[in-house]
């Protein structure tokens, strides 16, 4: 089990892994809290340098609430071992400690749980992913109280498809809180995703974020923002008008599809553009997140 690829694999881990995935913890905080709100304030290089050491004791598993996680990677998946990550955060509320799920070697998972003041386990979500075989990959930051996931996968006929797939909130008794709509507190970041098939997106426009900055009249108000990924300028590109299409966790429709204009830019230029989304657009409780579409 312990093999050199396993631990190549982990190598690959030790700049803080992380990728989205929906709450797993029960009974968690009301939606909507943002970055910005709260006490809760982790350093941004939390997850940074992780060393995950494979094996762990049965003393070391209660301590960590294994056999409470309900992820099917933690507790159902065969030929899986748990390995210890570190504590990036202790208070007076409890702690955040992160482990992995290491299994045979073609996938390896990184989690980040909660503890109570008593050391009781209290929530998890899945930080990080990394498929060998598949090629699907998730990574990400933490920044002040917010978890803020990448990914990068498959899609079928080989395509591509990135973004920011979890905004997750640290709330202040150490639950997380999955980006909810209509949020409670503004700005308020949404998950998203481009693809590969998108022609000069994300070819020529890296988008970084889309954030509901507040509610106008009876329009949502969003901005765009990133960085020019290449110098669509000075290869004579113009502005580009882009379709984003409000889904719900599944990628089903969640409201009507708007249109978005991106600046031409230069490479590593900032950008933004501005949307105004009727809140009657967006369906409440499902809309989830944005897809780019063509």
């Amino acid at each position: 089990m312990k093999t050199n690829l396993i631990y190549g694999m982990l190598c690959l881990l030790l700049a803080g892994m992380a990728g989205g995935c929906k709450n797993a913890g029960a009974d968690s905080a009301a939606a909507g809290e943002t970055a910005g709100e709260g006490k809760i304030r982790i350093p941004s290089d939390a997850l940074d340098g992780i060393k995950y050491k494979a094996g762990i004791t049965a003393t070391e598993r209660k301590r960590l609430g294994i056999d409470l996680i309900t992820f099917d990677e933690v507790n159902k998946k065969p030929n899986r071992e748990i390995a210890r990550g570190k504590k990036i955060y202790t208070g007076e509320e409890g702690r955040l400690e992160t482990f992995a799920v290491i299994i045979e070697d073609h996938a390896t998972y990184v989690y980040l749980a909660s503890y109570d003041a008593d050391g009781k386990w209290s929530d998890c979500i899945r930080i990080g992913e990394n498929l060998v075989y598949a090629g699907d990959e998730m990574t990400g930051r933490i920044e002040g109280n917010t978890v803020k996931t990448y990914s990068r996968w498959a899609e079928p006929l080989a395509e591509w498809g990135e973004g920011v797939s979890g905004v997750f909130t640290i709330t202040d008794d150490l639950r997380f809180v999955f980006f909810a709509w209509p949020p409670k507190a503004f700005p308020a970041e949404a998950p998203f995703m481009t693809h590969e098939y998108d022609g000069q997106v994300p070819f020529c426009w890296k988008i970084e974020s889309v954030v509901c900055t507040g509610i106008e009249g009876k329009n949502c108000l969003f901005t765009v923002a990133g960085k020019g990924a290449g110098d669509c300028r000075s290869a004579g590109k113009e502005d580009l008008t882009v379709k984003f299409a409000p889904v719900d966790e599944q990628w089903q429709p969640a409201g009507d599809v708007v249109s978005v204009t991106l600046p031409a830019v230069g490479e590593n230029e900032p950008f933004e553009a501005k949307i105004k989304i009727p809140k009657r657009k967006l369906k409440e409780k499902t809309f989830a997140k944005f897809r780019l579409t063509r």
